[in-house]
């Protein structure tokens, strides 16, 4: 879940009006004043607006990248049916994914740990070795399960 959350968007766009509407009136209060000083202290404002703005845009488009980066990956293993949902983050530079995936696969021992070995290491491959992949795993059978109802 590295990509903002819709409040924290929110913010970054009411602090960027509140930033822009200061900077009108401190330009106005120069022209009034005729205080450089104001005009100098407007401008900032409109700059930390638009680079609220544009953070908040810019992590939109991360998002999207990243998501799709990870799904790349996922695509090129065939035992993998599904993937019910991906959360991502990057915290002090150490990517942290979070995958929930389905695999189409006959139900043996450890064939489902040696792909999520071979996911993991091609997630870390792509985007670090220090990041950190958590796989989540449902297996399905190809054939169906009969069971037997006891009663």
């Amino acid at each position: 879940m590295n990509e903002q959350l819709t409040w924290q968007r929110m913010m970054l766009y009411l602090t960027a009006i509140v930033n822009i509407i200061l900077a009108c009136i401190k330009i106005y209060l120069s022209c009034i004043f005729y205080s450089f000083g104001f005009a100098f202290d407007g401008f900032m404002h409109i700059l930390t607006g638009l680079v609220c703005i544009a953070c908040s845009v810019s992590a939109e488009r991360q998002s999207c990248n990243v998501k799709a980066e990870i799904l790349r990956i996922l695509s090129g293993f065939p035992q993998v049916s599904e993937v019910h949902n991906i959360n991502w983050r990057k915290f002090a530079g150490v990517m942290r994914i979070d995958v929930f995936l389905s695999y189409n696969t006959y139900i043996v021992h450890g064939s489902g740990a040696g792909t999520s070995k071979s996911i993991e290491y091609a997630l870390k491959k792509h985007f670090g070795s220090d990041s950190y992949i958590n796989i989540k795993v449902k297996k399905y059978p190809l054939t169906p399960i009969r069971r037997v109802r006891k009663g």
